[in-house]
């Protein structure tokens, strides 16, 4: 265990993430390797000394921001377990839920989102609802467009239409939207465009 090198780590790990703040919105591919870059730095500071949790704290999120989701989700699944006992933080849970659905896994993304959910009425009784759906809705458009081809290669190894795919995230999604803001018209469309 060495926590100096730990901590070095990490603080790079951190400067590279606050690079993604100075690039242009549209730099998809740029943002990625910022992210994948912290992300391994991330990795290497909790290797240095696993008791140091602080690297937890951004590596699930780098990696997902990388679209690396089955990295994403092992370390987000590790951060939970290391928090356990305290006040659970739900955008911890829903990062869980989120990489399964990404990954192709609905119904194990939908447990965890529920799981969130409840976290979240009692520690924020106004919730993220709208949040929450706006990135499912994200997910589904992603995922109907194509727009990452390594997910469309991925949920094809596991034999799910993408097109259907979105239309159940869409679904899921607006199952608690409870301001009917835009999903539920989305999904006759989505429907109709699968068919």
């Amino acid at each position: 265990m060495d926590y100096s090198k730990s901590e070095t780590l990490f603080k790079k790990g951190t400067q590279e993430m606050q690079k993604v703040f100075d690039l242009p919105l549209k730099d998809t591919l740029e943002i990625i390797e910022v992210n994948t870059r912290a992300a391994l730095l991330f990795e290497d500071s909790y290797n240095a000394d696993t008791n140091n949790v602080k690297p937890l704290l951004f590596l699930p999120d780098a990696w997902y921001s990388a679209r690396k989701y089955a990295g994403a989700l092992h370390w987000a699944l590790k951060r939970l377990a290391a928090e356990r006992g305290q006040t659970q933080n739900d955008n911890h849970i829903y990062l869980v839920g989120l990489c399964y659905i990404q990954l192709g896994d609905l119904d194990s993304g939908k447990a965890y989102i529920k799981n969130g959910l409840q976290v979240s009425a009692k520690n924020n009784p106004q919730g993220q609802d709208n949040l929450l759906v706006q990135e499912l809705k994200d997910i589904s458009d992603k995922v109907f467009y194509g727009g990452d081809p390594e997910q469309v290669s991925q949920l094809g190894s596991l034999h799910i239409n993408p097109c259907n795919y979105s239309v159940e995230i869409l679904q899921y999604a607006d199952s608690f939207d409870t301001h009917h803001y835009f999903v539920h018209k989305l999904i006759p469309e989505r429907l109709a465009a699968c068919h």
